[in-house]
């Protein structure tokens, strides 16, 4: 989940949220990635999302997602090596 202050143009920085989903939402799947089983938190409308998300801000953040400027050198300049 992320979450993000309101602003026009073009959204540099996003606050990446916890996701402790409840017990009883935790939903196992039928998939294996290598030997670990696969989980997913199942939310099954917008307002449980929502409510979900509010929940989920109230808790320090995991950390932040920010749009680095565009770099410039030799490796953007490079030709496509396709």
């Amino acid at each position: 989940l992320l979450s993000r202050q309101p602003k026009e143009g073009l959204v540099t920085r996003f606050t990446v949220l916890q996701h402790r989903c409840p017990r009883e939402k935790m939903r196992g799947l039928d998939v294996r990635i290598d030997i670990a089983p696969v989980e997913c938190c199942s939310i099954n409308s917008r307002d449980e999302l929502l409510e979900f998300a509010r929940e989920m801000a109230l808790l320090q953040p995991q950390g932040e997602l920010v749009l680095s400027p565009k770099e410039k050198g030799p490796d953007t300049q490079a030709p496509d090596p396709s």
